[in-house]
């Protein structure tokens, strides 16, 4: 992918939206574009993020932000990081303490 009109891409996106995408999540923009991308009759991003670039199309921009933003709230959406958790760290945690010590864990989220 081309960098410079990825930045771009990603400077519209954080303007619009506060948004701050990074290079690991063009994948994501690719992802979550290609519908857009159809709709607009594009099928190359880079072409895409050019057009987004010179468009008046004010709906077309809107959609993308809503593209995106992650609209579920639900918290284990991504089941990855609870799999890898249970799985990988819980075994480790329980390996390394004393039978009658807790584990505690606190969430941010």
């Amino acid at each position: 992918m081309d960098a410079e009109k990825f930045n771009l891409f990603c400077h519209m996106v954080r303007q619009r939206s506060g948004i701050s995408l990074t290079p690991e999540k063009a994948y994501l923009a690719q992802t979550r574009l290609k519908p857009l991308m159809a709709e607009a009759g594009y099928d190359d991003i880079i072409a895409f993020f050019e057009y987004l670039a010179s468009a008046s199309d004010e709906r077309m921009l809107e959609k993308v932000v809503d593209a995106m933003t992650t609209n579920e709230s639900f918290f284990f959406r991504d089941g990855t990081p609870f799999e890898g958790f249970e799985k990988r760290i819980v075994p480790e945690l329980n390996k390394n303490r004393a039978p009658s010590q807790r584990i505690r864990i606190w969430c941010a989220a």
